[in-house]
């Protein structure tokens, strides 16, 4: 029953994992056709707004965004540290449990919103090394091995 268990929460996370790096891969397309913005005037680019970069958009990345994806790097290095202990005997262990599930539940519904607003490149390439750190945390803490 746990390796069920186990199973099901694996392919759930997975399964919104690649929703997610789908999601936000899925519309190169659409910036390729977009229409190239107007060459800046010299008169533009001397202005200092044109020159300051201020930490809301360093690297292009949002800060909001940007704590978003390290809590959800924290959030899942808690998850596989909680899963190298769970018993689903254990009935002191099921509310974390749920609470862990909750936590999930929350977390992806942020990232949908953040993609319903649009990420910029930067940020899409933030997410998906934060995926692909916690893809290979996930194998390196046998979750995916049943």
């Amino acid at each position: 029953m746990k390796n069920k268990i186990i199973w099901l929460l694996l392919v759930i996370v997975l399964i919104l994992s690649m929703t997610l790096v789908i999601a936000c891969g899925g519309n190169d397309q659409e910036e390729q056709e977009a229409p190239e913005e107007p060459a800046r005037t010299e008169t533009e680019e001397e202005t200092p707004e044109a020159e300051v970069q201020t930490p809301e958009t360093e690297g292009d990345i949002r800060p909001e965004f940007r704590e978003l994806v390290d809590n959800y790097e924290v959030f899942m290095d808690e998850y596989f540290e909680f899963m190298k202990t769970y018993d689903e005997n254990d009935k002191k262990q099921e509310p974390e449990f749920l609470q862990i599930i909750s936590d999930y539940t929350d977390m992806t519904r942020q990232f949908n919103e953040w993609e319903k607003q649009g990420l910029t490149e930067d940020e899409k390439k933030y997410m998906d090394a934060a995926f692909e750190r916690v893809g290979e945390k996930q194998l390196e803490a046998g979750i995916a091995q049943g």
